[in-house]
C-alpha cells in the first residue's frame, strides 16, 4: 500500500469509529486501520490514552494486544448514532417534519464544578444544542431524556431545567430560518458537507467498480479511500445538529453528502466479504440497509 497522505479527520473519530457491535475495540485493528489512511501509532495510542483518562473506554492489556471495552459514557457518546443517522435520511426525505418546538436546556452550576460544567455543554452541543446564554441551550428536537441522562452520569439533574416552546425569540429576530442562523455556525456546516462530496463522490464510482471486480491488485489502495470515506461523514454528523428541513436553506449540502454514502454503502458491504476490510461504523448498517430498501 502506498503511504496515505495526512488524515482530514480526528483521530477521536476514527477511533470511535472502528468500535464494533459488542462495544469492543481491539487495539492492533485499529493501527492496522489507522495506518492506511494516515495516522500513526504514536496518535492513535494517544487518543486511546485519552479516552480512557475520559473513562470512555476501559483497557486490557497492552501494545498491539491491547482491548478496549466501552463504558457506559461510551456507549452513550455512540450510542445515539444510529437514530440520528435514521433521523437525518427520514429528515432528508420528507418523512419526518418539523413540529415546530424548541427544545431548551438551562443549569447552573457552581464554578467549583467548572469541568462538570463544561462536559455538559460539550454534552449538548453533540447532542444538538446551541448556546443562547450562558447556561441556556436550545435544540430543534425533543432531546430531554438524552440531556437528563447525561446530566445524571455527572451529578447534575438536580441543577437542569426543561423547557418547550412554540415560538422563540434571539435578538428581536423570529423568523425561524433566520434563527436558526443565528444559532447555529450554517456556512461553517454547509462547506464540511460541500467539501465531503467533492472529495469523496468522485471516489464512489471506483469503489464500486473494485466491488463488482471477481478480482482486484486494487482492493487493498482501495480500503484507505473507503474507511476515510465513512470516517469523514462520520465527523461531517458529529458537528451537525440536524436542524429539520424547515429551519435550513434550501438544497442543504448535507442531503448530497448523505447520498454519497447511501450509495457507496452496498460496494462497500461487498469489500468487507471480500478483504479484510475492517467493519468500521458497523452500528449503520441496519439504518443503510432499510434506507436502500426503501428508496425515497
Amino acid at each position: 500500500m502506498t503511504d496515505a497522505a495526512e488524515p482530514s479527520i480526528p483521530t477521536r473519530t476514527f477511533v470511535m469509529g472502528m468500535v464494533r457491535d459488542d462495544g469492543s475495540l481491539v487495539a492492533a485493528d485499529v493501527y492496522d486501520a489507522g495506518h492506511a489512511v494516515g495516522f500513526t501509532i504514536h496518535q492513535i495510542r494517544l487518543c486511546f490514552a485519552r479516552l480512557v483518562k475520559e473513562e470512555l473506554l476501559v483497557q486490557a492489556g497492552r501494545g498491539r494486544g491491547a482491548s478496549f471495552k466501552l463504558t457506559r459514557a461510551g456507549e452513550r457518546e455512540i450510542g445515539a448514532e444510529p437514530s440520528y443517522l435514521q433521523l437525518a435520511l427520514d429528515q432528508d426525505r420528507g418523512r419526518a417534519p418539523w413540529n415546530g418546538e424548541w427544545h431548551l436546556a438551562t443549569f447552573s452550576v457552581e464554578e467549583s464544578r467548572r469541568v462538570d460544567r463544561n462536559d455538559l455543554r460539550e454534552t449538548l452541543v453533540r447532542l444538538g444544542g446551541a448556546p443562547m446564554n450562558a447556561g441556556v441551550y436550545v435544540c430543534a428536537h425533543d432531546w430531554d431524556d438524552m440531556v437528563i441522562d447525561a446530566a445524571d452520569d455527572l451529578g447534575l439533574s438536580s441543577r437542569v431545567s426543561l423547557i418547550t416552546a412554540k415560538r422563540l425569540r434571539v435578538g428581536g429576530e423570529t423568523d425561524e430560518r433566520r434563527v436558526a442562523r443565528m444559532l447555529w455556525p450554517l456556512d461553517e456546516l454547509a462547506e464540511q458537507w460541500r467539501v465531503f462530496v467533492r472529495r469523496h463522490r468522485p471516489a464512489v464510482g471506483r469503489i464500486e467498480r473494485i466491488a463488482g471486480s471477481a478480482s482486484s491488485p486494487e482492493l487493498v489502495e482501495t480500503m484507505a479511500t473507503v474507511i476515510a470515506l465513512v470516517a469523514e461523514f462520520d465527523e461531517c454528523m458529529r458537528v451537525d445538529p440536524l436542524l429539520p428541513a424547515e429551519l435550513l436553506p434550501r438544497e442543504w449540502p448535507g442531503v448530497a453528502g448523505r447520498n454519497v454514502l447511501l450509495r457507496a454503502a452496498g460496494p462497500i458491504s461487498v469489500l468487507r466479504q471480500r478483504t479484510e476490510l475492517p467493519a468500521l461504523f458497523g452500528r449503520f448498517d441496519d439504518v443503510l440497509d432499510g434506507a436502500v430498501d426503501s428508496p425515497p
